[in-house]
């Protein structure tokens, strides 16, 4: 549930960014069919696999916008995802600063998540990975909302567990 101005709301999405040591999205694909088993997923009735999970990411179209529903999935350098969490570190130790906010310990709890993430990606980097597919999945929200991937993606696929010499999976929930 999200909570806000002015009103409540019960979305729910979860942002995955697709780490691969390669430059399109067909490398991506090949990378979904080559560990396949890890995308047969239910929740509920509804059952996906990777290549209903593919067959939604190619009915969106690229996008270069860095604002979230915008309906396109974004293809960046990792060193995109880099800068975008230090910008995000930054912006979250400016909150810390201000003594006026009320919720200084999630802040503290997302400034040492941004810290592990800035880490890992910068791994990542030096272990060769070069590309960054950034799509949200959901129920009603996401840039694949709702149907069976949107929600199986959102409330089971974000549990997947991908960290492959040439593949891996960062997730992140927007409650």
């Amino acid at each position: 549930m999200k909570i806000r101005t002015g009103f409540i709301s019960n979305s729910s999405s979860t942002s995955f960014t697709f780490c691969i040591k390669g430059n399109t999205i067909k490398d991506l694909f090949t990378l979904f069919r080559k560990y396949h088993k890890k995308f047969d997923l239910q929740y509920d009735d509804y059952k996906i696999n990777a290549e209903t999970i593919i067959g939604s990411i190619k009915a969106l179209e690229p996008t270069t916008n860095t604002r979230r529903r915008w309906g396109g999935y974004r293809l960046v350098p990792m060193a995109e995802v880099l800068d975008d969490s230090i910008k995000r570190m930054e912006s979250i130790m400016g909150y810390i600063q201000d003594e006026k906010i009320g919720m200084m310990d999630y802040y503290k709890e997302e400034l040492e998540d941004s810290k592990e993430k800035i880490s890992y990606v910068k791994k990542l980097i030096n272990k060769g990975f070069n590309t960054a597919i950034m799509i949200g999945f959901g129920d009603n929200d996401g840039e694949i909302s709702g149907g069976a991937v949107g929600i199986t993606m959102d409330y089971e696929g974000r549990g997947i567990k991908m960290n492959e010499p040439d593949f891996v999976i960062m997730t992140e929930q927007n409650r």
